[in-house]
């Protein structure tokens, strides 16, 4: 029964995020070959299945080479 419970609790997650994201017109901004993890200090544009992007209000962004690192 617990685990019912985190699954409903994710999918009640995913379920808000997602639309909220998209609907604060949140973009993925294209990866340039200097951006780097500003944690570990890789470069991310050769880990693209992998990379996390934070997109401030001023357009501003930080890519991760990770979620984990985001």
């Amino acid at each position: 029964m617990e685990m019912v419970k985190k699954i409903v609790l994710a999918l009640f997650c995913l379920l808000i995020t997602v639309p909220m994201s998209s609907a604060l017109g949140a973009d993925f901004i294209p990866l340039d070959k200097k951006d780097k993890c500003p944690v570990c200090g890789m470069f991310v544009a050769k880990y693209k299945p992998w990379v996390a992007q934070i997109v401030f209000t001023n357009n501003d962004y930080r890519v991760f080479d990770s979620c984990t690192d985001m």
